[in-house]
């Protein structure tokens, strides 16, 4: 078999280098040094070879062989020759790229040529796969070919490109692995011979550490003699006295001998250790040179075996046509498998950026500044240090400057001084003003640069999105513990110039770089061009003459250093210095480029794109620059993507299609890096160096046809689109730089938003609509844009999403369900619609928006999309109240009034805290109705006065009720809303409403008080004759408690309490209780107080009131103005001592402050007083119960600690572990003086390990002052320790004690085991014999095991369990039920420590495995399965596999638990166990949160165990019919087990109609629209299933109904025969999909009486709404269905609307039937059909439960407002009536009047006339 080209080209270069490369070198050695001389040459220069560090004693013997005549090149090899030619007379010059680096290819010198031949010898040494590319042996041959022939001349030039066409066979591979072998070799033998020389470095170190334990010890044992010696002396003197210390000078004496022997112990382990280190360095020396005499044999027969083959090359000449023809054909498969591996390497390397992106922007930001730091470039200027300074001062620094000022290295740089000198704080970077939220906190102590805050060449900032990041921000910087510095470049700034003039946070003082006052003087200047000669042309400055390289030449001249200096330049002149010295180009300028830097880089890019058309290496070049702009500024060259991508930009602008490899994308990278691209830290990534790079780039671009920039088009970025695209009439503003696109080019323009758009999730998906509103493109041309986009999402929507659904649907978000069931069309419409209604601009867009809007609902003909339109036309509606004009707000509401939604003019609901604009509560699925009180309060609170004129004006028949309005609004709940609201609107409405009387002024005015809305209050003021001022105070003063920050409260509104103030005497007594409310409130201003002074002064209320809450400020000012009895002082003074009134919730820097304000007081009040004249002991005893400890610790350090109970002090601080107390205590009184029994009692008992060392020092102190040391104890002591567990107190009785009393060993070590204290029992272990401790090591065991099982201790349970296996011998019975102890732990619990725990296990049953017999293993791997320890399920599977273990139950159970590694090891037997089970067990399995957490369970493992299982099993041995019916069996199937069904099991072989009824039950749509596309319809019955999804019942809540009616849907749009028996629905009473029937227009005969009545009982709104709607009311019930709808409630107690949704989920009901109430109410508000009496009497009723025996106010409230408007009706009704009687009896009279004057004529008798006339008809009875 051939060798591949690659070995072959690595073979024939390696020849190439090795045996020709070494002859030209050679010849040119012997050239400058003839063989004759070479030994005298040598000699002279003997001093200088042998002082190169670098040279080896092997290469010294060849250069100076004994005799020196011997001496011959031939022995020298090319590494040598190299070094001689750098280093012997006449030394070679280095070439400009060094030695070590591949010469450019335009240096032909022979000191390149040398580095050359170098150079690739070097690499060819480090290959590590023997292989060469192509085109890596073309570059190399070619470059090295021509080398050889300088320096070789042509004999050696002809005989290398001999070489080239030999050919070479594949048992040359042979050679190729006998070289990679000898490298590996060689590489090993580098490692160890590391190794060895880090042994013998630790040993070097041990020998020293000992030497300095030894000298340590010496010097100990120096200490005691003297010691021992100065107390011999002294019990010469007083040795009466010192008779009982015998012991303690004897136990001395045994302490010393023992340091001795320990030294000389020390000293002979020294003495080994020295030994061993000396015979290990021999055996290493021994073994180098063992190693490098084989290698040097190695060497030469590969040198041999290459000569022979180099006469057997020229053979296989006629192979290599062949060869290549092999290779072709594998070229195509490789290429493939290339873009798989690409494919691979892309997605690993996504996920490492982004979990890096996401956890690593502070070690970026630490990168990118040591990075700076490290180029050394950057000069401190004026700018710099005044911007330090207004850092500090203000918390805010604001940089702005033309581009290329260096704002943001200034940036970097101001982080760095800051951090350095604060080391507290971290710095952070943020590329955007919206990554404040993910990465500021507001706890943080961060300097954080905000780098071109609105956009780097063009503005981008975005009103509604940038301010209340904006606002967020000042909030943090106002904290003190966050510094903020933004940059802005000035074009940009002029752009947004309003926020920067309005915005408190950018109203700072700016650092203007262009300005005069920091514009670069000529010496900054100066060092700026240095600092950059210096680190990148390697050249120093000399004076006079320019900067001279390192061979003293100069490379730029004094003159054009002069000129560049004064050259003002258009960009700025730090960033043309970059550019300067990193490129050629523009260094060879000199100072002309300074004059037109710009112009320069744009026209270098142009020539880069010019050159391009006819060299591939700039076409590759220009297409990097063009993908790198377009690509949000990035580029990662290993990313295999970037070739296809590139592929295509470079066919769009020069029109040719060419292939790329990933090598020529970071070859062209290599090239642009420093003049254009630079590095971004922590990664291997790039991006331009400055924004200016990226406009000229675009410059460039644009200049090209628009034909090809419909070819880009698709290639472009999100974040390019939204920064440079603009319309083609667009107009730039000063600095822009924008991509313009022409209308044809829309289409294409629309197909890749769509593209951006579909490729978010759909919870972002509204974020990119928001963002694209706000583009130049879309505000100019909306109508030729927003048609394009309509078509690209109709082209979407007619996608085959079929499978693409099924398999989201797994892990799809809740509400996606109904935007999969909508067309995106519609969905972007609502989505535009919303975002429109929010803005307060656009209202053209908005138009245009809503007249399409009503278009696609009036034409669909959807269930579920007229729905989800009509909810978003509400939600519209209640925003464009507050944001448009009422032109807009009419045509929303004709609109909802012509699709027949209900406006709701009722104001008896009570409507707080709506949640706008979802309006959660008001609906079931959707909003059913629009409730105009909302409208009218969206356009109250900004005060729309034509939208509210228009809203009110709905109010004809229906009176508006202003009094129930406002009483409303003006509630507490809605004081979020309502803290921004003028008094306008409130004047504005009750002056409209003159004929209303204005009742509840009281009730308005506090709620004003308490939102601080102060033009409120004056304007109410003035129209109130009688306020309680004092109440109003009260309110506003009560707003505290539900705010953190008072102190910004009281701040922002001193002008109302001001104007409260002045309306009250504050004089008044009546004022004490607001005063003592202010006090228990943090950082009260002193205004205040001072306001109140008068009241405070002698009030001993007021000042213990302060005393207790830290007010130190108030307690000063009272105490210094007022006179006070010592008594009262001392109230004082106790009360700072008590617990404060505030509460707790207080973080602990607040707690912190008021500590401090507490012992202020205390100090304050005993420094003035004296504490002579205060009871101090009750005042610290107080502090002690309260706990106020820092008040405690003052007492002990500045009282006469004989003033308090010492005993009660110490006890509270142990209890309390307050260490630094027992501290004061310890230094301030001698622990001798008090009761030394009580005191150990005290310690023992209320010992803690927190305070064990000052414990021991007290122990200590009175041990050491007792004489008679029976009086204190210590048996009681002891066994009051072993008790309490004070382990550190029983240690140190045993060391100092144990003459008096001697320690249970035993006892201490159970004691310890219990407690889990692993460092406790080793020392009982090494201060014992294990032999005299007397213990069950049984026992011990199972003790150790118990404490795993225990929560608490389990972690250091395990420490416990290891020490005991290694020091005690278990029995083999204790062992087994010590493991199945472990086994049997619940899994949960070790979740923490799981490795650690499956690790103890594993140790012990290696340990004891043998012993174990073949039952107790069976019992312990069946435990294991049992707690889902597969872990040691694998291990015993691996390690007992002659064990007959039930491998099937092991795979059923590892199946149902997705234990997918045990199934691996189980394969092999697959061919003998029930496969079809462990499938069934896979797919049925429940997903318990155990599960979970034990082995990270979820559906992608249980997928990938079901892959396992059918790849390594014979498809037609698993009855795949039994496993599909079974899981159907099942209540709840996963959706990724369906889908895997589905998809990988052969259709003809599962019960395809069993799958669609359960994926029915179920209510899978997806799945059942899958399969019902993909199987053909001959095989289902659609009837059926039909059927089946309108008899199921629902699961669970909304979201399950909608899927059902979802499903019934699409299921009966399938069905042909649409005319069908629909009893079965009716008889079902699922009320969702009746009303979905009756929308469709079938179910019209059905008893509407009954069923409105069921929709009132059950509460179903959207029905009611129906059937009112679309039917007569005669037909009608709705006296009794209302009734029916109170009568539900009645035992729900009281009903708040203005609960949130999820909140009390036992009245949703009951709000649901009030709703309907409320739409019946509507459709028959003018019709009496009721009696109020009986709903209020029902309201009444007392209900059985008496668990809710709240009142119904709310339903209360509405059914009298009912009332009231139905008496109006009526009255009114009446009062028409009465004017039609009187017309009546004015025309009756009329017409009597004249028969009674006939009558007069006729009959002259009066009386018979009068008689007659009052006897006539009474014309109202006619």
């Amino acid at each position: 078999m051939s060798l591949t080209v690659e070995e072959s080209n690595f073979l024939r270069f390696y020849f190439l280098n090795l045996k020709i490369a070494s002859k030209a070198v050679r010849a040119y050695f012997d050239l400058v040094h003839p063989p004759a001389g070479l030994a005298n040459e040598l000699a002279n220069s003997s001093a200088t070879l042998r002082g190169l560090r670098f040279i080896s004693q092997l290469q010294l013997k060849i250069l100076y062989p004994s005799p020196a005549s011997n001496v011959r090149s031939d022995d020298f090899d090319t590494t040598l020759i190299v070094c001689l030619l750098r280093n012997m007379r006449p030394r070679e010059t280095a070439p400009v790229t060094g030695w070590d680096n591949l010469p450019i290819p335009g240096d032909t010198s022979t000191s390149a040529d040398i580095a050359r031949v170098k150079w690739y010898r070097n690499k060819l040494a480090h290959t590590e796969d023997g292989k060469l590319s192509p085109s890596d042996f073309s570059q190399y041959w070619g470059d090295l070919e021509v080398a050889i022939g300088r320096l070789g001349g042509p004999s050696l030039l002809i005989e290398a490109q001999s070489v080239l066409h030999f050919v070479m066979d594949k048992s040359l591979t042979d050679i190729l692995t006998l070289v990679r072998n000898c490298k590996q070799d060689v590489h090993d033998l580098q490692i160890t011979k590391e190794e060895q020389t880090n042994m013998i470095k630790d040993l070097i170190t041990a020998m020293e550490n000992q030497k300095n334990c030894k000298a340590l010890h010496e010097n100990k044992m120096q200490k005691l003699n003297d010691s021992l010696k100065k107390g011999e002396t002294e019990a010469q003197k007083i040795t009466a006295e010192l008779k009982e210390h015998k012991g303690f000078i004897d136990k001395s004496i045994e302490k010393v001998e023992a340091f001795k022997k320990e030294i000389e112990k020390k000293e002979d382990i020294i003495k080994d250790i020295q030994e061993k280190a000396v015979e290990k360095q021999n055996q290493i020396e021994n073994h180098l040179v063992s190693l490098q005499c084989k290698f040097d044999k190695k060497f030469k027969d590969i040198d041999e075996q290459l000569e022979k083959h180099y006469g057997q090359i020229a053979k296989y000449g006629g192979q290599l046509v062949k060869n290549d023809e092999q290779i072709t054909k594998q070229g195509g498969q490789l290429v493939k498998h290339d873009e798989q591996l690409a494919t691979c390497e892309k997605n690993i390397v996504d996920m490492k950026e982004e979990l890096h992106a996401t956890n690593f922007t502070s070690d970026d930001t630490k990168a990118l500044i040591e990075n700076d730091v490290r180029e050394g470039t950057f000069v401190t200027t004026k700018a710099l240090t005044d911007g330090l300074l207004l850092l500090k001062q203000n918390g805010v620094l604001l940089i702005t400057g033309h581009a290329g000022t260096g704002k943001s290295r200034m940036g970097r740089q101001l982080l760095h001084l800051f951090c350095a000198k604060n080391a507290s704080y971290k710095c952070i970077k943020l590329n955007a003003l919206e990554e404040w939220e993910d990465m500021v906190n507001l706890e943080d102590k961060v300097v954080v640069l905000i780098d071109d805050i609105f956009g780097e060449t063009n503005c981008i900032y975005n009103r509604e999105k940038d301010i209340p990041i904006l606002d967020k921000v000042h909030a943090y910087v106002s904290k003190d513990n966050i510094k903020v510095i933004v940059t802005i470049r000035v074009t940009v700034k002029r752009q947004c110039q309003e926020v920067f003039d309005n915005h408190r946070l950018l109203t700072f003082e700016f650092i203007d770089l262009s300005s005069k006052k920091y514009v670069l003087s000529w010496e900054e200047k100066h060092a700026i061009l240095k600092n950059y000669m210096k680190t990148v042309r390697q050249s120093d400055y000399v004076d006079k003459i320019g900067f001279v390289n390192h061979n003293g030449d100069t490379i730029l001249e004094e003159d054009d250093i002069l000129a560049i200096q004064w050259y003002s330049t258009v960009r700025g002149f730090p960033l043309a210095v970059y550019q300067f010295v990193n490129n050629d180009n523009y260094f060879n300028l000199g100072g002309n480029f300074f004059d037109r830097p710009t112009e320069a880089i744009l026209e270098e890019i142009n020539e880069i794109r010019r050159k391009g058309e006819e060299h591939r290496k700039f076409m590759i070049q220009y297409a990097v620059l063009v993908f790198t702009e377009i690509n949000e500024n990035y580029i990662k060259p290993d990313d295999c993507s970037n070739v296809a991508e590139v592929e295509k930009i470079i066919d769009a602008i020069y029109g040719e299609t060419i292939k790329l490899k990933k090598c020529n994308i970071s070859d062209a990278v290599r090239e642009l890096q420093g003049s254009y691209l630079i590095n971004i830290p922590n990664q291997k990534s790039y991006r331009f160096h400055h924004a200016t790079l990226q406009e000229s780039v675009i410059l460039s671009f644009a200049q090209i046809d628009d034909e090809n920039i419909n070819k880009i088009l698709p290639l472009i970025s999100w974040s390019f689109l939204m920064r440079m695209v603009k319309p083609e009439s667009y107009i730039e503003n000063e600095g822009e730089v924008v991509l313009r696109i022409p209308v044809n080019s829309y289409q294409l323009l629309a197909d890749k938003l769509i593209d951006i758009y579909m490729a978010e999730t759909q919870s972002h998906r509204k974020g990119v609509l928001r963002d694209l509103s706000n583009t130049e493109i879309f505000k100019q041309d909306f109508s030729i844009l927003l048609p394009c986009l309509f078509i690209a999402l109709e082209r979407e929507d007619n996608k085959d999403n079929h499978t693409e659904n099924m398999i989201r649907c797994g892990e799809m978000e809740r509400i996606d369900y109904i935007f999969v069931y909508m067309n995106n069309k519609e969905i972007v419409l609502s989505y535009l619609l919303d975002i429109f209604s929010k803005s307060e601009k656009q209202l053209d867009i908005y138009c245009f928006v809503l007249k399409t809007f009503n278009q696609l609902i009036k034409t669909s003909n959807d269930y579920f999309t007229i729905n989800y339109m009509k909810f978003s036309l509400i939600k519209s509606l209640y925003m464009i109240c507050s944001t448009k004009d009422v032109r807009n707000v009419k045509a929303t509401l004709d609109i909802i009034t012509e699709h027949k939604i209900p406006v709701i003019l009722d104001q008896g609901v009570n409507l707080t805290q709506i949640k706008l604009p979802e309006i959660a509560f008001l609906m079931a699925d959707e909003p059913t109705c629009v409730f105009l009180t909302v409208c009218i309060w969206n356009a109250y609170k900004v005060f729309n006065r034509p939208v509210l004129e228009f809203l009110l004006s709905k109010y004809n028949e229906t009176p508006f009720d202003v009094n129930l309005y406002l009483k409303m609004i003006y509630r507490r709940k809605w004081r979020r809303p309502l803290s921004s609201l003028s008094y306008i609107p409130l004047k504005w409405i009750i002056e409209r409403y003159t004929d209303q009387e204005f009742i509840d002024t009281e009730f308005i005015l506090r709620t004003a008080c308490y939102c601080q809305l102060f033009d409120t209050v004056e304007y109410l003021a003035i129209g109130c004759k009688t306020i309680d001022y004092i109440s109003c105070l009260k309110t506003f003063i009560d707003r505290g408690h539900d705010d953190w920050n008072s102190s910004m409260l009281f701040h922002h509104n001193q002008e109302l309490f001001n104007f409260l103030l002045t309306q009250i005497d504050t004089k008044s007594n009546e004022m004490i209780p607001a005063i003592i409310s202010i006090l228990q409130k943090r950082h009260v201003p002193n205004y205040i107080v001072d306001a109140f002074l008068s009241v405070c002064l002698n009030n001993t209320e007021i000042l213990t009131s302060a005393s207790r809450n830290g007010q130190f400020y108030i307690v000063n000012l009272i105490i210094e103005n007022s006179h006070f009895q010592f008594v009262e002082l001392q109230s004082a003074l106790t009360a700072a001592c008590m617990k404060s009134n505030v509460g707790n919730c207080f973080t602990s820097e607040l707690k912190s402050e008021i500590e401090v304000q507490e012992l202020k007081i205390v100090a304050y009040i005993v420094g003035k007083f004296g504490f002579k004249q205060f009871d101090l002991k009750a005042a610290c005893q107080v502090a002690c119960e309260s706990r106020k400890f820092h008040i405690v610790e003052w007492f002990v350090c500045n009282i006469d600690i004989t003033l308090f109970n010492v005993i009660t002090i110490i006890n509270s601080a142990l209890v309390n572990k307050k260490s630094d107390v027992l501290k004061c205590i310890l230094n301030k009184i001698e622990i001798a003086s008090l009761d030394k029994s009580e005191v150990l009692k005290s310690v023992a008992e209320h010992y803690t390990a927190k305070c064990s060392t000052i414990i021991l020092e007290i122990v200590r102190t009175i041990w050491a002052s007792t004489d008679d040391k029976k009086e204190l104890q210590m048996e009681e002591i002891v066994n009051t320790a072993y008790e309490g567990k004070c382990f550190e107190l029983l240690v140190w009785v045993h060391e100092n004690c144990n003459l008096q009393i001697s320690i249970d060993a035993r006892k201490l070590l159970m004691l310890a085991c219990t407690a889990c204290r692993v460092d406790v029992a080793k020392w009982v272990l090494h201060a014992f014999e294990q032999t005299s401790l007397d213990i069950d090591d049984g026992q011990l065991f199972l003790l150790a095991c118990d404490k795993i099982v225990d929560p608490e201790y389990c972690e250091h349970g395990i420490g416990m369990v290891k020490l005991v296996c290694n020091h005690f011998q278990i029995n083999l019975t204790d062992l087994k039920s010590g493991l199945l102890k472990l086994l049997s732990l619940d899994g949960l619990a070790i979740i923490d420590i799981r490795k650690e725990f499956y690790n103890l296990v594993v140790s012990i049953l290696e340990k004891y495995l043998k012993s174990l017999c073949t039952k107790d293993v069976e019992i312990m791997i069946n435990k294991s399965l049992d707690q889902k320890h597969y872990y040691l399920v694998n291990w015993f599977l691996e390690k007992k596999r002659s064990c007959s273990f039930d491998q099937q139950n092991i795979l059923n159970k590892a199946c149902a638990d997705a234990a997918i590694e045990t199934i691996k090891l189980l394969s092999k037997y697959f061919y003998v166990l029930d496969i079809n089970q462990a499938m069934i067990n896979t797919c049925i399995s429940v997903c318990s949160e155990l599960k979970k957490e034990l082995s990270g369970f979820n559906d992608d493992r249980r997928v990938d165990c079901l892959n396992l299982l059918w790849t390594e099993m014979d498809h037609d041995s698993i009855n795949i019919r039994t496993i599909v019916e079974t899981v159907c069996e099942e209540k709840k199937i996963s959706n990724n087990v369906m889908t895997w069904i589905l998809l990988n099991l052969p259709h003809d072989r599962i019960p395809i109609n069993q799958v669609l009824t359960t994926c029915c039950r179920q209510r899978k749509i997806n799945h059942v629209k899958y399969i019902i596309h993909e199987v053909e319809n001959g095989q289902i019955d659609i009837k059926e299933l039909f059927y089946q999804a309108c008899r199921t019942p629902m699961l669970s809540k909304e979201l399950k109904s909608s899927k059902n009616v979802m499903l019934v849907d699409y299921l009966f749009r399938k069905l042909h025969d649409k005319h069908l028996n629909l009893s079965l629905i009716l008889n079902g009473k699922r009320h969702d999909i009746i009303l979905y029937f009756l929308h469709a227009g079938y179910c019209r005969n059905i008893d509407m009486k009954n069923l409105l009545k069921e929709a009132c009982r059950n509460g179903h709104v959207k029905l009611v709404q129906w059937i009112v709607e679309n039917v007569e009311h005669t037909e009608l019930d709705i006296k009794y269905a209302l009734l029916e709808a109170f009568s539900c409630t009645k035992h729900f107690g009281h009903i708040e609307l203005d609960v949130e949704y999820h909140e009390h989920i036992f009245d949703k009901p009951n709000k649901e039937k009030l709703k309907c109430v409320v739409l019946l109410w509507h459709y028959i508000q003018d019709k009496p059909l009721f009696e109020i009496p009986t709903g209020l009497k029902l309201m009444t009723e007392e209900p059985s439960d008496m668990s809710f025996t709240n009142s119904n106010d709310n339903w209360r409230t509405w059914l009298l407002n009912f009332k009231n408007m139905n008496q109006k009706m009526i009255s009114k009704f009446e009062i028409e009536m009465f004017n039609k009687g009187e017309n009546a009896y004015r025309q009756s009279q009329q017409v009597y009047d004249g028969q009674c004057e006939k009558k007069l004529l006729e009959d002259s008798n009066h009386n018979n006339n009068s008689h007659s006339r009052r006897h006539c008809p009474s014309p109202m009875k006619t």
